[in-house]
């Protein structure tokens, strides 16, 4: 048994020029390629409404096009002089092309640069630079909100948007710091480009062109949201993680591709759709494009998020930001309450007319709707995060406060995803440059699956009491019943199997001694494993995966119930791959649908996303040891992100 190779992210120049590009003739190269279906932005509320659903139902992009045409189109604001003047900032962070290299500088500098230097990548060039993230200036935040230039469906923070029920006091937080808006702006001239990249969380994208220069435009290239994990397998092939946004695809990759690439050219006025998960990469062409783009989820975006995205996430080490899980605490609050209104509006009948009483009535089917999908997933959340002994663990309770609880800040120290309940700490080791108040934190899945700070001596712990979670879904359960919906409660006892109780018990035997490094029957080779009593032999975790297809999740919840199950569970290698084989279909379709797997499928589900990713990029390089499925481990030192590497003696289990 191996231990995991230190890979180095190569520096690479962009393998695409837009010399000589028209829109045909890009269309054409590739027999998978598609036009992106436009429709006008004077169209009928009606026809635009339909793309939009077409866009949500097929998860399929779309660009409504000839917003500049429209009466309300702002003709002075959206200029590059208005954007300049009103910007929040009179720096913008830059990326160079040419090596990657990230940096900071004078708005007006790169303004400049933008405007001297040709439209195509000469030779011998080494600086050409696209901004990026930079602010969207407050008057142009205050247009789309309130002038009614785009459909309200769209808008950030608007009636489709799930991040409006996050409390407006309590910011999302990474980093100890509040995040920007997901209104962000982009600056950038012919042959910048943005890598293959999806959106984060399965969120529905919005790109909209404000104001081009010279012929300013750019090139998309995108697939269906349900090709995701199609393209991720085709990204490994090139030797490639997609969920670590580091590869820019060349038309001849494309054109190999297994899947459809949907192609438009974005000019202005143009805004582009682009649905949850669907795998894009944008090329500038010609003269300066300056472009809004916003970021919004959908009921559908978080039920991916929380089934597909996390998983992936806490794999390769892609930060979650967008705090799924307590945005669908903050949305059953309010959606349970909201409904509550509704119904009890409804019931007293008194002053209202009918069609008034009819619209409240068609309001509580759809919010029924959505508080039932809302339901299930919280329910979801809560068994993964329940321990039996939770009464037993430490808990932070940092407030009183309704809100603060879980608004802490705290993430994975390994893997970036964050913390919502349930987590490890280790005392003793403490974060870089925290003068040793910052502890090593992680979460139950990487403490699972063998990641931990470099001393291994970790507590679990919760943020709050177990209760105030299950009162939250008390009162959803009550309004649901009384819409006699069919839901079951989530009901305390020894029997779930979540994944922190299996960390939990992890971390319990390993400090006992009863798991702990022996010899692995398999290839002689001390590592983690489990004993069995019944056939006197022990095997690592890394072969319950490799060669039994096991998860160390499910194999550590059989080895904890009794011997015998766990023995039934590996004692022949042949029937445990061929029951991995027959539900690995049934995983693929759920990732495609976006859908959660079945109780049935959900073990498989954990040993498919274990056995394709194995390269990672921890956050806490200095204090962390890879786990048992981290085959690859990134150095971020060489891609420019991190000067911190794993130590000879961290790469060791």
């Amino acid at each position: 048994m191996t231990g995991p190779m230190r890979g180095k992210q190569s520096k690479q120049r962009s393998p695409i020029s837009t010399q000589g590009w028209t829109f045909e003739n890009v269309l054409g190269y590739g027999t998978n390629f598609r036009s992106i279906e436009r429709v006008s932005a004077t169209s009928s509320d009606t026809d635009i409404q339909q793309a939009i659903k077409r866009y949500e139902d097929e998860g399929i992009p779309i660009i409504i096009e000839g917003w500049q045409n429209h009466d309300k189109w702002p003709k002075g604001l959206f200029e590059l002089d208005s954007f300049q003047k009103h910007s929040c900032k009179d720096r913008i962070d830059v990326r160079n092309v040419h090596d990657l290299q990230d940096s900071n500088i004078p708005l007006a500098e790169f303004i400049s640069h933008c405007r001297e230097i040709p439209p195509c990548v000469s030779e011998g060039e080494q600086l050409r630079m696209y901004g990026k993230d930079a602010e969207c200036p407050p008057p142009w935040r205050r247009y789309f909100d309130t002038e009614g230039l785009l459909p309200p469906s769209l808008l950030s923070n608007g009636p489709n948007d799930y991040f409006r029920y996050r409390p407006k006091d309590i910011p999302i937080l990474w980093f100890g710091q509040a995040l920007v808006e997901t209104l962000m702006c982009y600056l950038g001239v012919g042959d910048t480009f943005t890598a293959a990249h999806k959106d984060l969380c399965g969120s529905s994208g919005h790109n909209l062109m404000c104001y081009t220069e010279q012929d300013g435009a750019s090139f998309w290239f995108m697939t269906k949201g349900s090709d995701a994990p199609d393209v991720a397998d085709y990204f490994r092939k090139l030797g490639h993680e997609l969920d670590h946004e580091t590869h820019v695809l060349s038309l001849e990759e494309m054109k190999k591709a297994p899947f459809d690439l949907f192609v438009g050219k974005q000019v202005l006025g143009d805004l582009v759709l682009v649905p949850p998960r669907s795998c894009h990469q944008v090329v500038n062409y010609g003269g300066i494009t300056l472009k809004t783009s916003w970021s919004r989820m959908s009921l559908y975006g978080l039920r991916t998020a929380l089934y597909h995205e996390l998983p992936l996430y806490q794999r390769v080490c892609r930060f979650e930001t967008y705090r799924i899980k307590s945005t669908i605490y903050y949305a059953i609050q309010k959606q349970s309450n909201d409904l509550n209104a509704i119904l009890t509006r409804v019931d007293a009948k008194e002053g209202d007319p009918a069609s008034i009483i009819e619209g409240l009535r068609v309001k509580a089917d759809e919010r029924t709707r959505a508080l039932e999908v809302l339901y299930e997933l919280f329910t979801h959340i809560l068994s993964d995060e329940y321990s039996p002994v939770w009464k037993s663990i430490v808990r932070l309770d940092l407030t009183d406060d309704d809100h603060a609880d879980v608004s802490h800040g705290i993430y994975c120290d390994f893997c970036g995803s964050d913390i919502f309940q349930s987590f490890l700490e280790c005392n003793k080791c403490f974060l870089p440059d925290s003068g040793g108040h910052g502890t090593y934190t992680i979460c139950p899945r990487c403490y699972i699956e063998g990641r931990t700070c470099n001393c291994g001596s970790m507590d679990s712990k919760q943020v709050q009491t177990f209760h105030k979670l299950l009162d939250v879904q008390s009162k959803a359960y009550k309004v649901l019943k009384m819409r006699n919906v069919n839901v079951t409660h989530f009901s305390l006892g020894p029997e779930h199997n979540s994944i922190f109780a299996a960390a939990h018990c992890l971390r319990q035997q390993r400090s006992i001694g009863k798991i702990a490094p022996r010899i692995c029957n398999i290839d002689k080779v001390t590592a983690l494993g489990l004993n069995c009593k019944m056939c006197h032999n022990a095997k690592c975790f890394e072969h319950l995966l490799t060669v039994y297809n096991l998860h160390a999740a499910d194999a550590l919840i059989a080895w904890i119930h009794s011997d015998k199950d766990h023995h039934k569970y590996h004692k022949v290698h042949s029937n445990a791959k061929a029951s991995y084989m027959e539900h690995r279909d049934q995983v693929k379709l759920c990732q495609r649908l976006g859908e959660p797997p079945s109780s049935s499928v959900t073990p498989f589900f954990r040993t498919h996303i274990a056995l394709k990713h194995s390269t990672c990029r921890p956050v806490i390089y200095s204090l962390s040891k890879p786990g048992f499925y981290d085959r690859k481990i990134q150095d971020c030192d060489e891609a420019g992100l991190s000067s911190r590497k794993f130590s000879s003696s961290t790469l060791t289990n």
